[in-house]
């Protein structure tokens, strides 16, 4: 391969990685795959309301008779702890106790007294609280014309079963007013990254609505659930037969807002559609269970379709040697079991352009004045010795896909968040801290450089060896998980390199 060709070549795959990677940080999205409809939740069955328009209770229903005095009410459970103000019934935080960092566990929090979650039916305040079994939490309260109360089910799961009875006090019917909203903000100790979606969602079956497209308040009627997300965290609004969800601006942040009527016959009691509150980690195999789409709030990007398997087989892997470092090292091996054609059809074709490199030197020496013979002849060589030049790259290029979609599996995977490897690697989902593996990785690099074959001059040679310097440096604040997965496919090529190398002299 000569000069212009290697260049165009090299210019191709950086500029196919650049394209990639911008589009990844510009869009942050992935192309929502079919969500499952949920069911429907219907209301209990109500008595005939009379013919009497009902009254409609726009503004906040006059305070409880019971003045009960605003304080927090702290729960713990062993995955969660959650706090409610005990005077709204609303939730005010709630912390993830499993992925504790430095004593300070990832929050769902406004970051001060406000609640993070809140559910109005007409009564803004003056609830009580009790228990009314061991895990049943209901908050009362009552005017003289309703009673309302509002029960989260607390277990030892992050999925918060919600429901709101209403009973109407009067002879009339009345029609409530029932708002549930989420935010604004992500929280405390929730960890950013650039290439990954963060903020609030609406989702209802093909359609998904994410905070960036956000300008104005955008609605969406009937939606399967709502919430926000961060890198690995998701608190959603699940169900609940939401007439309206909407999306918010609050200063620089978003909230997400859900809306609905109940309407009561005079004398009886009704029960909103039970709804129910997610607020834990992103495990794509439980959040595809709720059937509603719940998976979509994981950022797989462009190429999810590739990323998908690889987790569930990463995660696989982990069930048999219960390391997730481990699991990784399985996961690359595989990877490269299956490209292994491409791969060394591309080894070949340099080893054999780089063999023919004194016969090129010739013909662009013979014909340095004309392009044209130069080409056809270059050509005529490369059908002499059956190698087509573009062997070279095009496998490459097409294994780019299956490189970027474990690159974003393993990186917005909660799998390895605080998961370790061995020594002093003591979470997956952060940089080594003594940089040992991405130094690692970069003299693998320039090994692998070394071992393969370059039809490239010396001064262009030079230019490639510092490469492995540039990735060494773009590398030392990857998560280790990552750096790991490029050093075993590192090691791998460089023994695929190594035999071909003793196999074609």
């Amino acid at each position: 391969m000569d000069r212009e060709t290697l260049t165009r070549t090299v210019l191709l795959v950086i500029a196919s990685s650049a394209i990639l990677f911008v589009w990844q940080y510009m869009i942050n999205k992935t192309a929502p795959a079919p969500i499952a409809q949920p069911p429907a939740i219907q209301a209990p069955a109500a008595p005939a309301i009379p013919q009497t328009a009902p009254e409609i209770i726009s503004e906040p229903l006059p305070q409880a008779s019971q003045s009960v005095q605003t304080r927090l009410l702290p729960i713990s459970r062993h995955l969660y702890d959650i706090i409610f103000d005990e005077s709204t019934g609303d939730i005010v935080s709630v912390s993830m106790l499993k992925y504790d960092k430095s004593s300070l566990p990832p929050k769902f929090t406004t970051g001060g007294a406000a609640p993070y979650f809140s559910l109005t039916a007409g009564l803004e305040g003056g609830y009580t609280a009790e228990f009314t079994d061991d895990n049943r939490l209901s908050f009362t309260a009552e005017t003289a014309q309703v009673r309302i109360e509002k029960s989260y089910i607390l277990t030892d799961s992050y999925n918060i079963p919600v429901d709101i009875k209403i009973t109407n006090l009067t002879d009339t019917p009345i029609a409530i007013p029932l708002k549930a909203r989420v935010g604004p903000g992500l929280g405390e100790q929730m960890e950013s990254e650039s290439y990954v979606f963060t903020g609030s969602m609406l989702v209802k079956e093909k359609e998904v609505i994410k905070e960036d497209e956000v300008k104005s308040p955008v609605s969406l009627s009937n939606p399967a659930w709502g919430g926000n997300t961060s890198k690995y965290f998701l608190f959603a609004v699940v169900n609940g037969g939401w007439e309206k969800g909407e999306i918010r601006q609050v200063g620089d942040t978003t909230e997400v807002v859900f809306t609905n009527t109940l309407t009561v016959p005079g004398g009886e009691t009704v029960s909103s559609p039970q709804f129910s509150v997610f607020s834990g980690p992103k495990e794509y195999k439980n959040l595809k269970s709720f059937g509603v789409g719940l998976q979509e709030s994981i950022d797989y990007g462009i190429f999810f379709f590739i990323g998908i398997p690889m987790t569930t087989f990463m995660n696989y892997a982990y069930g048999w040697v219960h390391n997730y470092g481990l699991a990784i090292i399985i996961l690359t091996v595989i990877v490269k079991i299956i490209t292994l054609p491409l791969t060394l059809k591309s080894m070949i074709s340099m080893r054999g352009m780089a063999k023919l490199q004194p016969e090129m030197k010739e013909l662009k020496e013979k014909y340095k004045e004309e392009p044209q013979k130069f080409s056809a002849a270059s050509m005529e060589l490369y059908k002499k010795h059956k190698i087509n030049p573009l062997s070279g790259c095009l496998p490459m290029l097409v294994q780019l896909p299956i490189f970027f979609a474990l690159y974003k599996s393993l990186l917005v995977s909660i799998e390895l968040k605080g998961a370790p490897f061995f020594g002093w690697i003591k979470d997956l989902s952060v940089h080594d801290p003594f940089y040992i593996t991405p130094i690692l990785m970069g003299a693998s690099m320039f090994l692998q450089q070394k071992l393969t074959p370059s039809t490239a001059d010396p001064t262009q040679q030079k230019i490639f060896l510092i490469m492995p310097v540039v990735f060494t440096i773009f590398f030392l604040k990857f998560q280790s998980g990552l750096v790991i997965y490029w050093l075993t496919n590192n090691i791998l090529s460089i023994a695929q390199q190594y035999a071909i190398n003793k196999k074609i002299k």
